[in-house]
């Protein structure tokens, strides 16, 4: 291979590991399980063997007592106390007590099956982070605190990985490399997707692949290839987590509606409604039809169509804030402004859009209506579901199609598209600051104490 054949893949190798640098710092800032449901996810990893793809039960997975993190499985007080107490923060010997928790002794009766919505997800995620982690815990024979990290830095290698493969899908596609980079940017910075990507998650794997499936499409739109890249990714995004599924839809009416209105040729349009029936149907008949999904939010209500809008025009700026950044177990996040200054940035490259829009308008459209009916689709969801689960939608279940939002910097201003990412790096600094300062007493000096491996 020549250097100049080389070159992409060099570039993407770099993109991957600047997205690995990056996670990994967000990874090591704070104390184990400190993202929504992350002691939920982090037992059902350990757990794989025992349920290799359906749970026994529908909606419980059982324990694996040899491998479950006890830090999760019977959380000591010390750690307990953060959970949704922003006021409560770890000292050194905090730290240190759970440094010295043990495993779960290999003797003793089977662990009690364990009830939580994540208990119905695919199991596709659990079974890679779970691969990674345990041959590095067993075989160094490592602490539950480490092993925790461990997790997260692999769910953190994964993502980059991914992440290194949506640029390649982006200049595959024929994005220009400044274009590719303003929105890999766009969605890489903003503050809540670093957080949940650098957690034991799945939204971590399936923001990454939802990501790979909306370019691979545009691919598959434009120039007729990538067909298969597009096929996997978004199968991949569906049996990681029900949002693939929403995504497929959403694909299949962007696209026939790009179709229509002739902006992409129609043959081309089918085949992309064509991948998304088709990956919809084998993740039904492969895992869906088999594993009843289960939902928990704020309690079953029976809300009317006009008191659920209310309820969510107040609601907005919570939303907001849980899309940028509103981070631990939603119980922290950077002073009113910023949230403030993400409005008007987003509002200032839109007028520019309007403006000057970068020409031919196509991947404009595209980008944003798919975000457009994602949001749609995610709040028909949660309407849908108000009688079984109440209230659940958070900003951060639009993250999957954040590469849509991104539209809003396809203009021909660079001081505002250049104003928007330097308002998100901004609010990265401000919120990494305010997590150390959240989690540890003895602030950057006790973060750096609980590192691990030590």
């Amino acid at each position: 291979m020549s250097t100049l054949d080389a070159r992409p893949a060099v570039r993407a190798w770099m993109v991957g590991l600047a997205v690995f640098v990056y996670l990994t710092a967000w990874a090591l800032i704070r104390p184990p399980l400190q993202s929504p449901d992350e002691p939920q996810h982090l037992m059902k990893a350990n757990s794989v063997w025992l349920q290799p793809w359906l749970n026994a039960v529908s909606d419980h997975f059982v324990p694996d007592r040899g491998r479950v993190n006890p830090l999760a499985w019977e959380t000591p007080a010390v750690l307990d106390k953060l959970f949704f107490q922003p006021l409560n923060a770890l000292s050194s010997p905090d730290v240190d007590a759970l440094r010295a928790t043990p495993w779960l002794p290999a003797q003793g009766p089977p662990l009690p099956p364990y009830q939580r919505a994540i208990a119905t997800y695919p199991q596709v995620y659990y079974w890679s982070v779970y691969a990674l982690s345990e041959p590095m815990i067993r075989g160094a024979g490592l602490n539950p605190w480490d092993a925790t990290f461990v997790y997260r830095l692999a769910t953190c290698a994964l993502v980059a990985g991914l992440w290194a493969l949506v640029w390649a899908a982006c200049r595959r596609a024929g994005l220009p490399q400044d274009v590719a980079g303003a929105l890999l940017a766009f969605v890489l910075l903003t503050p809540m997707l670093a957080f949940m990507s650098s957690a034991v998650n799945p939204d971590a794997v399936n923001d990454a692949l939802c990501a790979l499936a909306i370019v691979a499409a545009w691919e598959v739109l434009t120039r007729g290839t990538g067909t298969i890249a597009c096929a996997l990714a978004l199968l991949a995004a569906a049996l990681t987590k029900p949002a693939g599924m929403q995504l497929a839809a959403v694909l299949f009416l962007v696209a026939m509606g790009l179709g229509a209105a002739r902006l992409v040729d129609r043959r081309r349009a089918a085949v992309v409604a064509g991948i998304a029936v088709g990956m919809v149907g084998t993740a039904v008949a492969v895992f869906y039809a088999w594993q009843p999904q289960r939902f928990l939010g704020s309690g079953p209500t029976n809300d009317t169509v006009a008191e659920y809008l209310e309820r969510r025009w107040i609601m907005l700026p919570d939303i907001w804030r849980t899309y940028w950044g509103k981070l631990g177990w939603l119980d922290y996040y950077a002073p009113a402004g910023w949230y403030v200054l993400m409005l008007v940035l987003l509002l200032v490259n839109i007028a520019c859009l309007i403006w000057r829009p970068r020409r031919p308008t196509h991947l404009t459209w595209y980008l944003g209506t798919l975000w457009i009916l994602f949001m749609l689709s995610t709040f028909a969801a949660e309407l849908r579901y108000l009688p079984e689960a109440g209230y659940t939608f958070q900003g951060r279940y639009l993250l999957p199609a954040a590469l849509g939002l991104g539209a809003v910097l396809l203009h021909e201003v660079r001081a505002a598209r250049m104003a928007m990412l330097a308002g998100l790096v901004a609010l990265n600094v401000v919120l990494a600051h305010a997590t150390v300062q959240r989690y540890y007493g003895g602030g950057w000096q006790g973060a750096v104490h609980a590192l691990p491996f030590r």
